[in-house]
């Protein structure tokens, strides 16, 4: 996507206060969306630390999904009940990348804020 300043201004304004989520215990990334997203770097996601964040209805259109299951359930939610995220995957290496996904409202509403603020996605 190609922004003018004011533009790429006004986009990351879109995404201030919009606290990351912690998974909770039990939740797995789904084998089948890291194999399909990542590929062959997929086990690096095996010792790295993630957290969710809701994308802000305004940019959501802007950040590609990589499928349609929920990110942590793995079941495909109906379009009335998914909810635009990424999934910041933080590798031990240093760095991480973040994963456009859908969740469903409710799982993600079981996801325990934390005190980090989530970045911009680019």
């Amino acid at each position: 996507m190609t922004m003018t300043d004011e533009e790429a201004d006004e986009f990351r304004k879109l995404f201030l206060g919009i606290m990351q989520r912690n998974l909770p215990d039990g939740v797995v990334f789904p084998d089948s969306l890291a194999r399909r997203s990542l590929g062959s770097a997929s086990d690096l996601v095996t010792a790295a630390r993630m957290t969710i964040s809701e994308d802000p209805p305004a940019a959501a259109s802007e950040i590609y999904r990589v499928c349609e299951e929920c990110a942590l359930s793995g079941e495909v939610p109906p379009t009335d009940m998914r909810q635009p995220a990424t999934l910041q995957i933080d590798l031990p290496s240093g760095g991480g990348l973040g994963l456009g996904v859908w969740v469903h409202s409710e799982c993600l509403s079981h996801c325990p804020a934390s005190d980090t603020q989530r970045g911009v996605p680019w």
